[in-house]
C-alpha cells in the first residue's frame, strides 16, 4: 500500500492546515492561494526534480509519484509562495528558479533544526521521511536519484537489465571461483608428486651410501686385527 505523503499549508494571515496527498485513492494535488508557505514531510533524497506546468508546480518523487501544487505560480498581491521539505524535525526552504522553457532549477537554504524557537515551527514534521526510505535513496539533491525508479522497479526494462547484470556477475564470481579452486588443487597436487620423486630418487641413494659405510668399516677392522704369529718349524 502506497503510504500518503504529510503537508501543512499556512496562508499570508497566520492559518495553517494540516493533510495529506498522493496516497492510496487520494489525489496527487495540493490547492495553493497567494503569499501561501507549503511544507511537505519529505527529504531532498525523496525528489528527482520540480517542473513548472502552466502556474502550477509538479513535483517528481524517486517512487514515480508526482505532487501537484496547484496555482503555486500566480502572482497576486498577498506575496510570494514558499516551499519548505521537512523531516525528522528539521526543515529547509526550496528555492526554485525558473529557466524559461518548463524545467526548474533547486535550491535548498540553511537546514534548521529545534534547537530554537522558529516562525516555521507549524510547519515542522517531527516523521521520517518515507518515500526515500521506501527505496533506499540518498540524500542527494535534485535531479541526482533520477535513476532510482528504473534501478527499483524490476519490471521495467532498466531494472531487468540491472538484475541480468547482476546474475550474470554472480555466475562470472562462481566461474573464477571454481576456477581457483582447480587451480589450487593442482598446484597442491604437483606439489605431492614432486614431493614423492625425491623421496624416490633419494631412498637408493642413501641406501648405497650406507652399504659403503658398512663395507669400508668392515674393512678397516680387518686391516687392523693383529696377525698371529707363525709357529717356528722344528
Amino acid at each position: 500500500m502506497v503510504a500518503a505523503i504529510d503537508f501543512a499549508v499556512r496562508d499570508f494571515a497566520g492559518g495553517s492546515q494540516l493533510g495529506s496527498v498522493a496516497g492510496e485513492g487520494q489525489g496527487n494535488f495540493i490547492q495553493v492561494g497567494s503569499g501561501d508557505s507549503i511544507s511537505l514531510n519529505l527529504s531532498r533524497a525523496s525528489i528527482i526534480g520540480y517542473e513548472k506546468q502552466g502556474n502550477d508546480l509538479v513535483i517528481q518523487l524517486v517512487d514515480g509519484r508526482s505532487i501537484l501544487l496547484s496555482g503555486y505560480f500566480d502572482e497576486a498581491a498577498a506575496g510570494q509562495n514558499k516551499l519548505y521539505l521537512s523531516d525528522n524535525g528539521t526543515i529547509t526552504e526550496v528555492l526554485i528558479s525558473n529557466t524559461g522553457d518548463g524545467a526548474l532549477f533547486a535550491e535548498y537554504g540553511a537546514v534548521q533544526g529545534w534547537d530554537k524557537w522558529s516562525p516555521l515551527d507549524d510547519l515542522r514534521f517531527a516523521d521520517a521521511d518515507g518515500v526515500a526510505g521506501a527505496v533506499g535513496a540518498s540524500d542527494e539533491p535534485a535531479g541526482m536519484a533520477a535513476l532510482v525508479p528504473g534501478l527499483m522497479g524490476g519490471a521495467g526494462g532498466l531494472g531487468a537489465a540491472v538484475v541480468a547484470a547482476a546474475e550474470a556477475t554472480a555466475a562470472a564470481r562462481a566461474v573464477t571461483a571454481a576456477a581457483v579452486t582447480m587451480m589450487m588443487m593442482t598446484t597442491t597436487l604437483a606439489a605431492m608428486t614432486t614431493t614423492m620423486m625425491m623421496i624416490m630418487t633419494t631412498t637408493p641413494a642413501m641406501t648405497m651410501m650406507m652399504m659403503t659405510a658398512m663395507m669400508m668399516a668392515t674393512t678397516t677392522r680387518a686391516a687392523r686385527r693383529p696377525l698371529t704369529p707363525k709357529t717356528p718349524i722344528r
